[in-house]
């Protein structure tokens, strides 16, 4: 992904008393991607994780705003940073994969002096590594403390800790859990904590509050997302970046998009797109106000809702025979297990019980191949389409499965340790060995969803490059890639090819970020 900063300043008009907004390049393109971003408290620098993708770990770069140069501080940086009050130290956190374990470390802000102010061995754990979910510490105002998210995977469960500066003891703020917790904000009136954080793995990312007393009240009450909360110096305004994505169902013949048609107005349609032997589209909508499971004719006709039940039924896939739909829903008490249904959307039926299974994939010989989050590690399982006891797969950090038309393969993402770069990876059904590895640039959506070609061949993806994706493939004897589609706009979330070959399918749009202010919120 070829990434670049900018500073925005504000410049006055000559004569107009007026002011307008003008950029400066602070670093050069590059083939790397930036996250965590965070302004040095004198405004001189911007601190900066960076990923090449040459690299097995992150690197922590200084950005100076003026004088367009940058200088690498510390190797192997696993979160945003956080500055003391003077200034004159860094927090941040560092997986070490080999011995199991998160350290919470501090260092000088030059990047000197690195060392471990608390740990915690797995299953405990300071960031949850199965998600691209960049979570930043907050220095308390007076100086004696760090807070940040925390959790175990044992229970599946994160919160937020406080942890002391003089000997490293960790006291959790507040009762209360969540699935996962992103940034953590102290206000700087001392009066609480800010953070975002997740309800379960499909909510939206939202703004809550917790006050001295471990009191909790959730501030934003949407279905949008929320990240990179910051706070004016009174503690009175909250800035935040939310975050939407709106899309439409485009269909292509043999994946030429210059003959391609959007069949599907505009909405939430992001959460999976798969076709039926017969030629139909099965899709996750929210058209009626909550996530549900619809389908239609290739050309947009004939759209009917087949689930109703629940809050989440999403990531449909069907099954080789086109007898029945099978998908992710939270309809029993809010665990989202994967769940099968006939066509037309009677007689629905669970398949697994953990309450943490995803991504579904049906196989030739009617066994479905799924995620499972459910012992604390993202991993790889198989259960009879009919029902009945759910097998491991995979032992190693696996995700998105896809089946091969002949149902020999699966090809997933994959990690071969917690804080190794993803990969795509194939593996062979019977035993879950791996057969093949390839790495991708940063510029594939990783972890995200892979397809095979019709005839077992290769492999399609998605890669997004200056935010436009298109789709792409490998072919898997050799690895060699090649381009299928030349989008010049846009974003592409999900795809499917017909079992022919001769049709994709795709859920295409935008995702706008804006800032947003708010005010009164406590």
């Amino acid at each position: 992904m070829w990434s670049t900063w900018w500073t925005t300043a504000a410049s006055r008009v000559c004569g107009s008393g007026r002011s307008r907004p003008t950029r400066r390049q602070i670093a050069a393109p590059d083939y790397v991607q930036y996250q965590a971003l965070t302004f040095s408290p004198d405004g001189n620098y911007i601190y900066s994780v960076k990923y090449d993708g040459s690299n097995t770990v992150s690197q922590l770069f200084r950005i100076a705003i003026h004088g367009n140069s940058q200088r690498k501080l510390i190797d192997d940086v696993d979160s945003g940073v956080t500055f003391s009050p003077d200034g004159r130290q860094i927090a941040f956190l560092r997986g070490y994969a080999s011995r199991a374990e998160d350290a919470r470390m501090v260092a000088n802000a030059d990047g000197t002096e690195a060392r471990v102010l608390t740990a915690r061995k797995r299953p405990e754990f300071f960031r949850r590594t199965d998600f691209f979910y960049f979570s930043r510490p907050s220095w308390s105002p007076d100086g004696k403390t760090i807070a940040c998210a925390a959790g175990s995977h044992r229970e599946s469960y994160m919160n937020v800790v406080e942890v002391e500066l003089n000997g490293g003891q960790q006291r959790a703020v507040t009762s209360r859990r969540w699935f996962s917790v992103g940034q953590v904000t102290w206000l700087k009136d001392k009066s609480g904590i800010v953070i975002t954080a997740k309800e379960s793995a499909f909510s939206p990312s939202q703004i809550w509050f917790i006050a001295r007393s471990g009191a909790v009240r959730r501030i934003t009450k949407d279905t949008l997302d929320y990240t990179d909360v910051s706070t004016t110096d009174n503690s009175e305004t909250l800035a935040t970046i939310q975050t939407e994505r709106l899309s439409s169902i485009w269909v292509a013949p043999h994946g030429d998009f210059g003959q391609a048609a959007e069949v599907s107005a505009a909405g939430r349609y992001n959460e999976g797109v798969a076709w039926t032997p017969n030629g139909r589209i099965v899709y996750a909508s929210r058209a009626s106000g909550t996530w549900h499971i619809w389908i239609m004719n290739r050309d947009g006709s004939d759209q009917q809702q087949l689930t109703f039940d629940g809050y989440l039924n999403r990531f449909p896939t069907v099954s080789r025979d086109g007898r029945h739909i099978v998908f992710v829903s939270d309809r029993e008490g809010g665990a989202q297990n994967i769940w099968r249904m006939d066509t037309d959307g009677r007689n629905p039926l669970r398949l697994t019980d953990d309450g943490m299974a995803r991504f579904p994939h049906c196989s030739p010989d009617n066994w479905v191949v799924y995620t499972s989050y459910g012992s604390g590690k993202v991993t790889l399982w198989k259960v009879p389409l009919s029902g009945g006891n759910a097998l491991q797969l995979t032992d190693k950090l696996a995700s998105w499965p896809v089946v091969s038309p002949d149902g020999r393969l699966v090809a997933c993402t994959y990690r071969e340790e917690s804080y190794a770069p993803f990969e795509i990876a194939v593996i062979s059904v019977e035993g879950g060995t791996t057969l093949k590895r390839f790495k991708v640039s940063p510029s594939v959506s990783l972890p995200d969803l892979i397809r095979w070609t019709a005839d077992g061949k290769a492999l399609t993806f998605i890669e997004t490059r200056d935010g436009i994706s298109n789709i792409r493939g490998l072919f898997v004897d050799d690895g060699a890639l090649f381009q299928l589609t030349d989008f010049r706009s846009d974003q592409i979330f999900y795809f499917d090819w017909s079992s022919d070959g001769k049709w994709l399918a795709c859920s295409r749009g935008t995702t706008t970020k804006e800032v947003v202010l708010i005010s009164n919120f406590r």
